[in-house]
Parts: C-alpha cells; structure tokens; sequence
C-alpha cells in the first residue's frame, strides 16, 4: 500500500489487533476526530516506569514529575510519563535514594488508558438502539 500513496481506514475497538496493522491511529469521540498519531512514535513518547526507593513510596517521591495511574507498592512505584527517563531520575532522586529504575513500553491498550483516564469521553447513545 505504501508504493501506492494509497491508505486504508481500518475501524476497530481491537487495540491489540489494530497496533499490529496499521501505522498511523486516530481517535474519535462523538463525531470528531480528537487524536491522531504515528503509532510508533505514540509509543516513544509514553512510557512505563518502575522505582525502587531506599524508603516507603509515596506521592512526595513524584513530585516535580507529570504522571497518571501511579500504583504505590511497599518502596515501589509505578506510573506513566511523557515526562522522559532523565527528568524523572532527576526529580525522583530529590526526594529519595533510588535502588532501581526500570522503564518498560506500553501497548496501545495502555496508552488508551493513561490518554482517557479523567477525560469526558462521549458515550451517549453508545449503547441505544
């Protein structure tokens, strides 16, 4: 299809199926188009991250840092971020001593999530015949 300049519109509420197929993912709520994206670099810009710290986590040790859906987990946390692995080390680190970082990718399905969650999403009439 890319040789041809041509494109086609795949509509699915699979995200897993459509993370696979397509290239480009577009976003409608109600009856307009409020997101659109390259998946790939979708993807790049979001991630995942695990931290150990030297004591009980809490929400102090995020501050300075843009999250959602933190889990607080004994001296772990984890949250999403657009924020990047170096401005979260370093505000992070202002706050505690950290044993370990990890970063992870996210699905579509989870990158759904962390972009709808608290937002008003039109869903009058979804179910109504």
């Amino acid at each position: 299809m890319a040789d041809t300049g041509a494109s086609v519109i795949v509509a699915s509420h699979n995200l897993y199926e459509t993370e696979n197929i397509c290239d480009t993912i577009g976003m409608l709520n109600g009856k307009k188009l409020v997101f659109s994206c390259d998946i790939d670099t979708l993807k790049s810009e979001i991630k995942k991250y695990q931290i150990i710290f030297n004591k009980t986590a809490s929400e102090e040790l995020l501050k300075g840092i843009q999250y959602k859906s933190a889990r607080f987990e004994g001296t772990c946390i984890v949250f999403a971020s657009k924020d990047g692995i170096e401005k979260i080390k370093a505000a992070a680190s202002q706050n505690a001593e950290i044993l370990s970082m990890n970063e992870y990718g996210m699905s579509l399905t989870e990158i759904f999530i962390y972009e709808t969650e608290g937002k008003k999403i039109n869903v009058e009439g979804l179910f109504s015949k």
